[in-house]
């Protein structure tokens, strides 16, 4: 089981779009480094994720998991354990005060382990300091809970259905 000891944010860290937290879990301190994604490997890195999670959890194609909404123009938050992609998330903004938080992945032998909470939680602070108002999320089902935890309420009749997933806004 993997504990928070601390979380440094310093608003110089944040406005670099860099966070590094410290977890320790079973005698071992390891350290996680979640960045905007600016420059071509970052991309590289998320898009790694992106297709481990989902070809290999959900048994969904490369071809369907990238889409058109994903460029080298698209805002991504990415987790790093050491050098290893672990885990990201593609920010889609709606308007002045809303954006969404969609295709949240963490490679599959993380999973369970915190980092998707670290994940969401970093990119929320980043959120909060470029000044939007409102987070939406597209959650699949067996899910909502890991959201719920988040404090996210689920809008149970707010259903979208895109061939691969029925999912719920959160």
């Amino acid at each position: 089981m993997t504990k928070k000891i601390h979380c440094v944010i310093i608003t110089e860290i944040i406005k670099k779009h860099i966070i590094h937290i410290c977890l320790v879990g079973n005698e071992v301190e390891e350290s996680m480094n979640i960045i905007k994604a600016t420059e071509f490997w970052h991309y590289a890195a998320v898009f790694y994720v992106r297709v481990d999670s989902a070809t290999k959890y959900f048994n969904v194609s490369i071809e369907r998991e990238l889409t058109e909404s994903d460029s080298l123009d698209t805002i991504y938050f990415l987790a790093l354990d050491d050098i290893h992609p672990i885990a990201t998330c593609r920010i889609n903004i709606s308007d002045k005060d809303t954006l969404k938080i969609e295709r949240v992945a963490v490679v599959t032998d993380r999973q369970g382990q915190g980092v998707g909470r670290k994940l969401i939680e970093a990119t929320e602070e980043w959120i909060k300091s470029e000044g939007y108002k409102k987070v939406l999320i597209h959650s699949r089902e067996p899910v909502l809970g890991f959201y719920e935890s988040l404090g996210y309420i689920p809008d149970h009749s707010t259903r979208v259905e895109n061939g691969m997933f029925s999912t719920i806004v959160t």
